[in-house]
């Protein structure tokens, strides 16, 4: 066996239980809400219990920032994804005639002059249960900050909507609600799209952190608050 594979092996290892040999993780849940929150990590691992868990892919920093750390090239995609994630899922699921929000304040990272990495979606799923494409996919693209939206309900590809310019390495906030069926998003408190949505009848979810649109580079996510609603 590999020296990488080996070190790769005792991470999965680590994080599956939580675990740290090198280094001594602080759980994002000793500030953060995670009740209703399951985790996504490479392998893939599917962590259910967010309480008094951290790990070298999510922890809490010393600023009392919520981390998520990824390395785009490592193996362990989830179900027809092409890229591993490090990401957040919210539990309950909801259809577009309900009003639902997450606000957040986050922070980017990434040393490449170029990169796309997906930070919150809405997730979609039928009533059978099955996985389906995001709805919404907000993701920073070549420094700046997109939306990728669906505009009707049977469209594989959605429009591609610039929310922000030059977001790279700094805080920024990001509202995102559903209310009487109109969409709107809010970035650092300006509204820059409301969107009327009624054409959507899935099932719903929100997903928050690291999902890399490519296979290579380092990704370190800071979220300074994230709340639901």
């Amino acid at each position: 066996m590999t020296t990488r594979f080996i070190t790769n092996l005792i991470l999965l290892i680590c994080c599956v239980f939580g675990l740290s040999f090198i280094q001594h993780y602080i759980a994002p849940s000793t500030k953060f809400n995670l009740t209703a929150w399951k985790l996504q990590i490479p392998g893939p691992v599917e962590i259910k219990d967010l309480k008094d868990y951290a790990c070298p892919y999510f922890y809490l920093t010393p600023e009392g920032f919520m981390h998520f750390h990824l390395e785009a090239s490592e193996k362990g995609t989830t179900p027809n994804a092409t890229h591993v994630r490090d990401e957040l899922r919210n539990l309950p699921n909801w259809k577009i005639i309900e009003n639902h929000e997450l606000s957040t304040i986050i922070h980017v990272n990434c040393k490449m002059s170029d990169f796309k990495v997906t930070i919150i979606q809405i997730k979609c799923v039928t009533d059978n249960g099955e996985n389906v494409p995001p709805f919404l996919r907000v993701a920073v693209e070549g420094r700046n900050l997109y939306a990728h939206l669906k505009e009707n309900a049977n469209s594989n590809k959605g429009a591609k909507i610039l929310l922000k310019s030059n977001v790279d390495n700094m805080f920024f906030s990001v509202n995102i609600k559903v209310k009487d069926k109109i969409l709107v998003i809010a970035v650092d408190d300006s509204e820059v799209l409301s969107k009327d949505i009624s054409y959507w009848v899935l099932n719903n979810h929100f997903k928050m952190g690291c999902y890399p649109q490519q296979s290579e580079g380092i990704f370190d996510i800071d979220v300074k608050d994230m709340v639901v609603n």
